[in-house]
Parts: structure tokens; sequence; C-alpha cells
């Protein structure tokens, strides 16, 4: 079964439930933000999901979060998703399609925000035809799990964002605010790809 909210999603205390007893598998479509704290998420169905829906701008917002079981998170082609420092774990899968767009805030980039096993739901998986945002306030990682290809990777943290590993870019690499540091690492522009950066923001290392 499906269940479209079309506000906000904001759980404070208690438990919430993607899907209970026999219930089945559950599909929650969210065309707001989802915010979670003080609160057990859970599921009695391993393949119930929350979806974020485009063309809508999500903000994912958890603190202190027991994780009991298999919670999935798919990113849908156009939508756009902002985690900040939120952490995604249990046993489920965070997964994200051709086209979306996702805003990576932990310092510990794409594996600080995405700690989640993939054991359930079809595996953790970003795709390389979607945009990937560092908008961290700290220096942030992109850490392993960042594909290694991908069609635009945008650096908009002025704290630094540092290479865990090389990345082919496809499209467009954009350095909007604060430095891309390889690391040590190389960064590919395949022959149809661009380097933007604005004024004194760059690539080094």
């Amino acid at each position: 079964y499906t269940v479209v909210v079309n506000g906000n999603v904001d759980v404070t205390g208690g438990n919430f439930s993607t899907s209970r007893g026999s219930g089945g598998n559950a599909t929650w479509v969210l065309n707001g933000d989802f915010s979670v704290s003080n609160a057990t998420l859970q599921t009695s169905n391993t393949s119930s999901k929350f979806v974020f829906a485009p063309p809508n701008a999500h903000t994912v917002a958890l603190s202190n979060v027991s994780w009991t079981s298999a919670i999935n998170f798919d990113v849908d082609s156009a939508a756009m998703v902002r985690l900040d420092s939120s952490v995604i774990e249990g046993s489920g899968s965070f997964r994200v399609a051709d086209e979306a767009v996702l805003q990576i805030g932990h310092s510990g980039g794409f594996d600080g925000n995405i700690a989640c096993t993939g054991a359930n739901g079809g595996g953790n998986y970003f795709s390389q035809f979607a945009e990937y945002v560092f908008n961290g306030t700290v220096p942030q990682a992109s850490g392993s799990l960042m594909p290694d290809t991908l069609k635009t990777l945008r650096i908009m943290n002025a704290a630094g964002v540092s290479l865990t590993a090389g990345t082919m870019v496809t499209d467009t690499l954009f350095v909007s605010s604060g430095d891309l540091d390889l690391n040590g690492q190389t960064v590919v522009l395949d022959v149809s790809a661009f380097l933007q950066e604005t004024t004194g923001n760059t690539v080094t290392g």
C-alpha cells in the first residue's frame, strides 16, 4: 500500500513504524521534510520504504534516533534531499536515482551521512547520473561511498572538502565555496565535462 504525505513528517518521541504486523509492504511518498528526534524507527516489512518525491526539496533532520529494523529511503529522480549532519543507520538501504540531487553535510561525507548497511531494500545505491553537493559547515571528507563516476559534483563548503578516493566527473565540477583538496587523489574530467570555479575557490592538492 502507499501513503502520500503532502506536508512534513515530524516525529518527536515514541516510535514510528512504516508498517505493522501483517500490513504488508508500505511505500511512504514524502513531499515535505523528514524530522525524527528522540524516537524509534521500525517496520514489520523490510521492503517498506520512504520515497522523497520530485520536484520537491526535502530536509532530513535526525537526532537521537533508535533504528531497530530495516528502514529504506529512495531519493526519486528530480528530487533534492539535504541531509546536513543527519546519519541514516539500520539495516535498510539508501538509494539515489538518476537526476536526483543529494546534499551531503556530515564531516565524514557520504560515509558519515549514510551508515545503513544496505542488507535490505536492494542495497545502497548512488547513481552516477545524479548531482552530489557537499555543503557542510566544517571540513569534510568525500567518503568511500561516493561514486567513482558521477555527473555533477558541487563544492559548497567554505571550510573545504578533501577527496577520499579518485572520481570521474562527466558533466560539471563546480567549486563554488571553499576549496576541493585532491588529497593525493585524482579527479578526471570526461571529454565533455567542465570545471567551474568562483573567485577565491579552487582545486588544490
